[in-house]
C-alpha cells in the first residue's frame, strides 16, 4: 500500500507528466493565438515534450521561451509554407468540389489532391520534432520530414491516428479536452518519434549521412 501512494511510484510520474503536458499545452495555445507564431509554438513545444520523454526536462517553461525565441525564423517559415499549401489546398478542394464528378479530370485531380494531403499531414508529422530534436537547414528539414515519414509509415500513421483520436474526444465527447488534448496527444506521439529520432541517429544506415552531419549539435541540444 505504501508503495501504491510513494510519490517515486511510475505511475505518479506519469500523471506528473500528463499534468505537465497539460500546461505546456495551455503555453502553446496562448503562444499561437497570431497565427503566424504557431510552427516556433510547435516546435517549442515538441522540444520540451520530447525531453520530457527522456526525463531530461527541468524548468519547462522557461525551456519551453527559449525553445520558441532560438527557432523561431525557421519555425515560422517553415509554418508559413505549410499554412500556404493548405489554403491552396484547400481552396483547389473547393473547386474540384463543385467540378462534374464522372469526368476523368474530376477523377485526376482529386486523386492529386487527396495524395497531397496525405504527404502535407505526413510532414506536420515530423517538421517541428525534427527542428525541436536536430539542427538543419530549412530545406534539408523538408526532404528529412517526407523521407522519414514514409520510411517510418507506421509509426507516422500511429502518431496521427493519436491527434485524430484526441481531435475526435475533443469535438464529438469531451470539449473541456480542448485545454490539454493537443499537449497530451503530443506527448504520447514523442515516445513514438523519440525512438525513430534515436534510430536515424544510432542505427539506421538509410541515415548515416544526415546523422554525421547533425549528431554533435544533437548532442549539444540533449
Amino acid at each position: 500500500m505504501n508503495a501504491l501512494f510513494n510519490l517515486e511510484n511510475p505511475v505518479f510520474a506519469w500523471i506528473e507528466k500528463a499534468v505537465e503536458s497539460a500546461y505546456l499545452n495551455i503555453l502553446w495555445f496562448f503562444c499561437s493565438l497570431p497565427i503566424f507564431t504557431i510552427g516556433a509554438s510547435t516546435t517549442a513545444l515538441f522540444t520540451v515534450l520530447l525531453k520530457m520523454s527522456r526525463d531530461e526536462e527541468s524548468n519547462i517553461t522557461k525551456m519551453f521561451f527559449a525553445a520558441f525565441k532560438s527557432n523561431f525564423k525557421q519555425s515560422t517559415q517553415a509554418w508559413l509554407i505549410m499554412l500556404t499549401v493548405l489554403v491552396i489546398l484547400v481552396l483547389d478542394g473547393y473547386v474540384t468540389y463543385h467540378l462534374q464528378p464522372e469526368s476523368i479530370f474530376w477523377t485526376m485531380i482529386s486523386s492529386f489532391l487527396i495524395v497531397t494531403a496525405a504527404l502535407w499531414l505526413f510532414v506536420m508529422v515530423y517538421l517541428f520534432p525534427l527542428m525541436a530534436y536536430f539542427e538543419n537547414s530549412l530545406l534539408q528539414t523538408f526532404k528529412n520530414s517526407i523521407v522519414v515519414s514514409l520510411r517510418y509509415l507506421l509509426c507516422t500513421l500511429l502518431v496521427l491516428a493519436i491527434h485524430a483520436l484526441m481531435l475526435y474526444i475533443t469535438v464529438f465527447l469531451f470539449t473541456p479536452a480542448i485545454v490539454f488534448g493537443f499537449g497530451f496527444a503530443s506527448f504520447i506521439s514523442c515516445y513514438l518519434l523519440r525512438n525513430v529520432f534515436e534510430a536515424i541517429k544510432t542505427g539506421d544506415l538509410a541515415f548515416s549521412q544526415y546523422r554525421k552531419s547533425t549528431e554533435k549539435i544533437n548532442e549539444q541540444k540533449q
